[in-house]
């Protein structure tokens, strides 16, 4: 209903004014969503997720206030990836399903993509492998026609660990099936990892991924008590590593299908080494289980007092992988309390706050009154004073229309003069037309009838070809005169303004005009000596170049004047052509102003002059 009584040039000015008052906002609170998303990122990546919440959360707000729904969907996706690294399911699925929406309304694939696979990997984690299934499913739906090839092979990584993850509970349990999407994972890495262009860090990363695919390879042959084949891709997965913690790992793996092959003293080698590799890498969990299965392996070897520095290692490690978990949960559980803390102590400051409005709005009101008062007797003298000036604004104003006035019956006598000076100039050309033009053709055209009949005579032929030749002469010279007469009344920018006019009707070569802080007149013979190196270059076009653009350019920088002319003909290779009659003249119109020029013209390339004048 309001807008059915605003005109579309106020509404427009009422969402501009909106989006100001918007970004303004944004801008005095201090706001500035890209940067907190981006700040979110790094604090994610490096586990501190409660100060990624706090930035995630902080842009999720901007990017409302700026109503940008592409940029609130990725942002939900972030926070529920947050809560899902601090496995809270319930809030990342939230989050998720929130993104969700947003990008299913706006059909962004990429989008949808990612928050499937996070949903599929929620789920799966929360052991509902049917929906972890399904979400996978429509993530690489979702993926199919749009560039997001390493999104898509993370996904298909995923879906592969679904079909041998938690053996014990998993009706998905197939083999075969994970290794068809691990295969299909790494090809994709692979063909990544072979473009040209890729910068360093995204070439080490997608080899990294390799690498994991050869292990989930591995993990598969494991599983099927396939053994060399499992050595095979875990072997060869660790050829491809330099990273400390990932060596470990596939050391332990080694170990592992060495263990179950009853071969304990190889088991014992592959542990040993990959217990080094933890122990430089320093990651408590991995120390922990390898620590564990060296002491086993020492065991099995006839090794129980070497074995028991390792197992006294396994167990502080235990405890202390336990314990930096009790820390992890306890400074959770301290980020929500302190929130929820936050939260009462800022209600208690709101009605605090309210009181205090209501004790300063009683003496607001007290002192409104006496403010009043004295007001009705301030009122009347501020009245006069008041009026007083108006009277004196009036009368200002008034002079001021006269003044306006008087300057409007000055351009109208202006304009007439100029109107008269044109009809003069209209008349004089007439004459000339008349008297010299008409003359001369019309003893052309007597003397080419007289020989319609018989032929004309060797004379009679030289006398119409140099009365011809008169008229192309006149009519030359009537131009000039006329465009002259432009030039020195008007300047040379109407002059040029005129040139291009008469060139631009016919329909061979279109001309265009173009002035860059330049609106004044220079010296008579600077400005003749301009306008005839243009019409030089305009004839040399006209004659030689073949082209059907030709370009005047003047600009104005401080001092200087430059005036560019260029046309887009053949050009030519020869730089003899330089020294021609036409250019000689230029050369020296240039050299009379005190200016500088320079002159190209390649092989079908067009020509270009540009002339370079203080003023």
């Amino acid at each position: 209903m309001l807008y059915s009584f605003m005109t579309f040039k106020n509404i427009i000015l009422y969402f501009s004014v909106s989006l100001i008052c918007s970004s303004l906002s944004l801008a005095q609170s201090g706001i500035d969503p890209e940067a907190d998303y981006k700040t979110g990122l790094t604090f994610k990546n490096r586990a501190q997720y409660d100060s990624a919440l706090f930035y995630y959360t902080r842009a999720l707000e901007g990017f409302r206030q700026q109503e940008l729904p592409e940029k609130i969907a990725g942002a939900l996706n972030r926070i529920g990836i947050v809560h899902f690294r601090l496995t809270d399911y319930d809030k990342a699925m939230l989050f998720q399903l929130q993104s969700f929406r947003i990008n299913d309304s706006l059909q962004y694939k990429p989008g949808i993509m990612r928050n499937m696979l996070n949903m599929g990997n929620i789920f799966n984690t929360t052991l509902d492998q049917a929906e972890a299934k399904k979400h996978y499913l429509e993530a690489i739906k979702a993926g199919t026609n749009i560039e997001e090839e390493a999104l898509l092979a993370t996904t298909l990584n995923n879906l592969g660990s679904l079909y041998i993850d938690h053996p014990l509970d998993n009706p998905f349990i197939n083999y075969d099936s994970a290794l068809h999407y691990f295969k299909a994972a790494k090809d994709i890495y692979k063909e990544l990892s072979d473009e040209t262009g890729i910068t360093e860090g995204r070439k080490k990363a997608l080899e990294g991924a390799i690498t994991g695919s050869l292990q989930n390879f591995g993990r598969v042959y494991e599983e099927k008590a396939d053994y060399d084949s499992a050595l095979y891709y875990y072997n060869t997965a660790l050829g491809r590593s330099d990273i400390a913690y990932v060596k470990a790992t596939l050391y332990e793996n080694i170990g592992n299908v060495y263990k179950k092959s009853n071969n304990p003293r190889q088991s014992l080698t592959a542990y040993r080494k990959g217990f080094a590799l933890a122990m430089e890498s320093k990651v408590k969990n991995r120390i922990q289980t390898l620590s564990k299965n060296l002491a086993d392996a020492l065991v099995a070897t006839n090794q129980p007092v070497a074995a028991v520095p390792f197992y006294q290692q396994h167990m502080a490690y235990k405890d202390s992988v336990y314990n930096d978990e009790k820390t992890k949960q306890a400074s959770l559980f301290k980020t929500i309390y302190q929130t929820e803390r936050k939260e009462k102590e800022l209600v208690e400051q709101q009605a605090k706050t309210k009181e205090a409005q209501l004790t300063s709005s009683r003496l607001q009101t007290t002192l409104l009154i006496s403010v009043l008062l004295a007001a009705i007797a301030i009122t009347f003298f501020m009245q006069r004073s008041r009026i007083n000036k108006i009277e004196a604004k009036n009368l200002v104003l008034a002079h001021n229309q006269e003044v306006d006035k008087l300057l409007q019956q000055q351009d109208l006598k202006t304009f007439d003069a100029l109107m008269e000076g044109q009809e003069k100039e209209r008349k004089r050309l007439a004459e000339e037309l008349h008297d010299r033009l008409g003359s001369v053709l019309s003893a052309a055209k007597m003397h080419l009838e007289g020989g319609y009949d018989d032929g004309l005579k060797p004379q009679q032929f030289d006398y119409v070809n140099n009365l011809l030749t008169k008229a192309i002469d006149d009519t030359r010279q009537i131009s000039h005169n006329m465009l002259s007469g432009v030039l020195t009344k008007f300047g040379l920018v109407a002059a040029l303004h005129d040139l291009k006019e008469t060139v631009s009707s016919s329909d061979h070569l279109k001309v265009s005009l173009k002035t860059l802080r330049f609106d004044e007149r220079l010296e008579g013979d600077k400005e003749m000596h301009l306008y005839r190196i243009v019409q030089e270059l305009l004839s040399n076009t006209l004659r030689h170049a073949e082209a059907d653009q030709f370009d005047i350019k003047l600009e104005k920088q401080g001092t200087t004047l430059t005036l560019t002319v260029a046309d887009n003909g053949k050009g030519t290779a020869d730089t003899s052509k330089k020294s021609g009659i036409g250019i000689k003249n230029i050369e020296s119109r240039v050299q009379k102003i005190g200016a500088e020029w320079a002159f190209s013209s390649p092989q079908n390339k067009g020509t270009e002059a540009i002339i370079t004048l203080t003023i």
